[in-house]
């Protein structure tokens, strides 16, 4: 057993997994010192309308993959070396995209009305400038681990999280209002670190991608792509809304602080799928259920223990808990960072099959995955939000990962088996 295990590991690159988890942890820990300063010198209401904006960020930074996603699907028929070529074309068009989605930041004051006018100000200009340059750096580290460069795309993360917490520290230190701070950060940030992608990206550029489809065929192709990756953050952000009408901005304030405990756990998921999310899509597209099982069950079972560990060290009030002695509004709702960690784990992992679909180009799979998951989704927010209060968005999320999961699974007939198979052929000539 040990020994397939190790084969295991070694097919897919396991042991190789250190970039793409400090990649993915230096990223999300940019993004999350930005949260913690929220967290700390907001009040919970206030948190409670930036949770509202940050939602807004992360569903109209996913617009730009009409065209991001069709190029990574492009790039999958290049050699591995020439893969960042994408680049030159996907960059600008990209940053097209961002631009025009800008003005729909400010449908977030609809959906809270109330709130402190300098706060709409400050969080609409500050989101706005997270949705133009956010999704280009995100796309720009992928390709870099896509053309099997990892390391590379380390140090992009690392100058994001150097850069944010020397501009939160001027800013702070400057007397800059709270509430401008925390994205106007970021902005700065992945503007630096995505320089500097591009410029790692540049030394390696190849002849360009020859069979490069045109703008129509990408947005085409972008179109049946973008609604699966919208809705979970639509239905998300509409959750939000719900708890924020039906039970309060405050239980709204406390989930997100419960939300940023518990983000360590989504980070992790976010290192192990940059390696491994490009092994399911290339499964996908050779329809090897094997591989596919091959890379769920080593995903799965690090996300088990990380999950498990987590849990036990910051899940739960306990005198000695340092999160919450530095973070007590999370802990302000007895096992809601315990629950926000487990809807956490359960999304990053079963969002998996999502990627073999998305190698298949089965389109209308995660079109129906998606939507079947958001419906459920809201019909549990709609019937529990006024009693439930902060417990809705965890308790949501997870009704939402469990309904795509049994979708996608359904599109993958020979994936179950092949979950549960002994030991696959591939194994046996390991």
């Amino acid at each position: 057993m040990p020994t397939r295990a190790i084969r295991t590991l070694r097919r897919f690159g396991a042991f190789g997994l250190a970039p793409g988890l400090l990649d993915a942890g230096f990223g999300s820990l940019a993004g999350l010192a930005g949260s913690l300063y929220a967290v700390r010198y907001f009040d919970i209401a206030q948190l409670g309308l930036f949770s509202l904006f940050f939602l807004a960020f992360q569903l109209l930074g996913l617009l730009p993959r009409v065209i991001v996603v069709p190029a990574q699907v492009v790039a999958l028929d290049v050699p591995v070396g020439q893969r960042t070529a994408v680049l030159r074309r996907s960059i600008p068009l990209s940053f097209l995209v961002a631009l025009s989605s800008v003005p729909l930041v400010w449908l977030v004051v609809l959906l809270a009305p109330g709130g402190a006018r300098a706060d709409y100000i400050a969080f609409g200009l500050t989101t706005s400038a997270m949705v133009l340059v956010s999704p280009l750096q995100d796309h720009a580290r992928f390709v870099l681990h896509m053309a099997g460069r990892s390391t590379a795309a380390v140090p992009v993360s690392a100058f994001q999280l150097l850069l944010v917490l020397a501009v939160i520290g001027v800013l702070h230190a400057a007397g800059v209002s709270p509430r401008w701070v925390p994205f106007l950060s970021l902005s700065i940030a992945n503007v630096g670190s995505l320089t500097l992608a591009l410029v790692l990206a540049a030394p390696h550029r190849e002849q360009p991608i020859a069979t490069w489809p045109s703008l129509r065929s990408l947005l085409a192709s972008g179109g049946l792509l973008l609604p699966p990756q919208v809705l979970p953050l639509a239905g998300a952000l509409a959750v939000a809304a719900l708890v924020a009408r039906l039970a309060s901005t405050d239980a709204l304030g406390a989930a997100e602080a419960a939300r940023v405990v518990a983000s360590p756990m989504m980070v992790a998921g976010v290192g192990l799928g940059q390696v491994l999310n490009p092994r399911l899509m290339e499964a996908g597209r050779g329809l090897d259920f094997g591989e596919m099982a091959a890379a769920i069950r080593l995903y799965a079972a690090a996300v088990a223990v990380l999950a498990g560990a987590y849990t036990a060290l910051v899940g739960w009030s306990y005198e000695l808990n340092l999160a919450e002695l530095a973070l007590p509004l999370a802990y302000s709702v007895a096992g809601l960072v315990a629950l926000r960690i487990v809807a956490a784990a359960a999304t990053v992992l079963l969002a998996t099959p999502g990627l073999a679909l998305l190698g298949m180009t089965d389109y209308r799979g995660l079109l129906l995955a998606g939507a079947l998951a958001v419906v459920a989704q809201l019909a549990v927010a709609a019937a529990i939000a006024s009693s439930a209060e902060a417990y809705t968005i965890p308790l949501a999320e997870l009704t939402s990962a469990v309904v795509a999961a049994a979708v996608m699974m359904s599109r993958l007939p020979g994936l179950w088996p092949a979950l549960f198979r002994r030991r696959s052929a591939v194994d046996a000539e390991s």
